[in-house]
């Protein structure tokens, strides 16, 4: 599977997900960092990992003079982007249960007209 980053209005192939992906990511969103610094330096060390250091530097330049904000957009863009393919699956599965609600709700109308007329009587 490819994964696709866009960055700065320009798209960039991420490394292939994998187990020990995973593991950084739920260990990163799990850590208890200190401080901001210590948050956006793990979160920093990761982009570059998954996405290249020359991109991460091209685009939000050094760790010690980018934006905090930029690190913390990127890496959750990552994440999300790693996440995409569930998400779009479950998103899947969410609309066909309720286009299966929506094609039993004529018949369902149709008890509930039944039922007012018997307790009318």
């Amino acid at each position: 599977m490819t994964y696709t980053i866009n960055i700065n209005d320009e798209d960039y192939e991420m490394k292939g997900y994998s187990f020990d992906i995973a593991d950084k990511i739920a260990d990163l969103k799990r850590n208890k960092y200190s401080t901001l610094r210590a948050k956006c330096k793990e979160h920093y060390a990761f982009i570059c990992e998954v996405i290249g250091e020359s991109i991460i530097k091209d685009n939000i330049g050094d760790f010690g003079s980018a934006d905090p904000n930029d690190i913390e957009l990127v890496f959750n863009e990552a994440v999300h982007v790693y996440n995409k393919p569930i998400e779009d699956y479950e998103a899947k599965k969410a609309e066909r249960r309720l286009q299966s609600v929506e094609k039993l709700m004529p018949a369902f109308e149709k008890m509930l007209k039944a039922e007012n007329l018997v307790n009318k009587k």
